[in-house]
């Protein structure tokens, strides 16, 4: 994970936090009352790629040349993307919308370095980034504690601890794993 990656991520959840905090007509941002001020951030990663991006990683996979590090022309992947189960739920302009930017990127990096870019698990632990990194991440955020929680342990349930500590949040994060973001 490139720092600015964490840098911009820090930001949004800055944002985030400060919208729980109601602004004056003045401008002043009045002292956060204890039952507002939140204490407790817990961040969940997906450990692989899943959802549309998955589908897509799976296409340029069947339609990439390792040894040439070369790909079949775009049609054919956005004809493959079509019969996929992303084609049944979307029209042809919204796939291409949601999908081509991302996959442009990916082939742009296979064709650099080869296909680990197409693996669905990221080179490196991005749960081992931000543990390593938790204590800048508490500082940022104003919080008293931060926890990095892998999101499949939460949504399947494997995890009774993770499941139980997101509590009413199990909603929100089922709901944010269909997003493509």
């Amino acid at each position: 994970m490139k720092v600015d990656e964490n840098n911009g991520t820090l930001a949004e959840a800055r944002g985030l936090s400060g919208k729980k905090i109601k602004i004056s007509k003045k401008g002043a941002t009045p002292p956060p009352s204890v039952e507002n001020k939140m204490s407790v951030g817990l961040i969940y990663v997906n450990e692989y790629y899943s959802g549309w991006k998955e589908l897509c990683f799976r296409v340029l996979q069947s339609k990439f040349d390792s040894p040439e590090r070369s790909f079949a022309p775009d049609q054919e992947i956005i004809e493959a993307l079509k019969n996929c189960s992303i084609g049944q739920e979307m029209n042809l302009k919204q796939v291409q919308k949601l999908c081509m930017p991302f996959i442009r990127f990916k082939k742009d990096e296979a064709r650099e370095v080869g296909t680990q870019a197409l693996d669905l698990k990221l080179p490196f632990s991005e749960m081992d980034v931000l543990r390593e990194n938790l204590e800048l991440i508490r500082r940022q955020l104003g919080l008293e504690h931060v926890e990095v929680l892998s999101a499949f342990e939460v949504l399947s349930a494997c995890d009774e601890t993770a499941h139980a500590k997101a509590g009413e949040n199990v909603k929100t994060a089922e709901s944010e794993s269909a997003v493509p973001w």
